[in-house]
């Protein structure tokens, strides 16, 4: 081997190393990027993603994820009735088939039905058609329960990628994430919850409970707590269609 060619070789170990690397650095961001979209709390590739509104209006809107569940739904709405707060419920489809009570008793009670997918499967790599059965599905037994008012749409999970977010922007829907949310379970007192929510509100805010589980009877206890502090500092509860209509002023 000449000495021309020895240095031709020497030469192009480190490019194909940095082309090596390159291509790496290359996959890594594209990974990050995809995994950002998919699971962002504040940002969708199409449509637009609602984490709160923003206003200097003292008014925020509280949600429940999941259920109707027996038991825990007459225990929500039981503290709803005597605090005089309207609330916004994203119901699971499979569980208000199978408890139609829960769900037409939030319907009677004046609540706010949102639509949080029928089978609460995550969504991001469904087809266009699974997405479409999985929201127009719910809406159907939302409507047949006899709930004729707005139906806002969450993504379980928070997690959604292309076909979510076009189904969406197809059909003019939001996708209504949140800001204010904490961790919830049996370590979890009531204090805590309501403490770590209130911390984070501010003019506008989304607030996300998951209070249907026997798990999380410390976030139904929570409730009342969050409701007092806030009246106190001037803060009026909405359903999130009515916090929508608010407009920075």
């Amino acid at each position: 081997m000449s000495a021309t060619t020895k240095k031709k070789n020497n030469h192009s170990h480190p490019r194909r190393l940095y082309d090596v690397l390159f291509t790496i650095l290359l996959a890594a961001a594209l990974f990050a990027m995809i995994w950002f979209m998919i699971n962002s709390t504040s940002f969708m590739l199409l449509g637009n993603i609602v984490t709160h509104v923003d206003t200097k209006e003292k008014v925020v809107a509280l949600t429940f994820d999941d259920g109707p569940l027996p038991g825990a739904t007459e225990d929500v709405l039981a503290t709803l009735k005597r605090l005089d707060v309207k609330a916004t419920f994203f119901v699971i489809g499979v569980e208000a088939a199978r408890h139609p009570d829960q769900l037409k008793k939030i319907i009677v009670a004046g609540e706010e039905v949102g639509n949080h997918s029928y089978s609460h499967k995550v969504m991001a790599f469904m087809t266009y058609g699974d997405v479409a059965k999985e929201i127009e599905s719910n809406d159907k037994l939302i409507r047949a329960a006899g709930y004729s008012g707005p139906i806002q749409f969450r993504v379980p999970y928070n997690i959604k990628f292309i076909t979510l977010p076009y189904y969406l922007m197809q059909h003019k829907r939001l996708d209504i994430s949140r800001d204010a949310i904490t961790s919830e379970g049996w370590s979890d007192s009531p204090k805590q919850i309501a403490n770590d929510i209130l911390s984070q509100v501010k003019p506008g805010s989304i607030i996300l409970l998951h209070p249907m589980y026997k798990h999380t009877v410390s976030s139904r206890q929570a409730i009342a707590q969050i409701v007092g502090d806030l009246r106190a500092k001037g803060y009026k509860f909405v359903t999130v269609s009515q916090l929508l209509s608010y407009k920075k002023s």
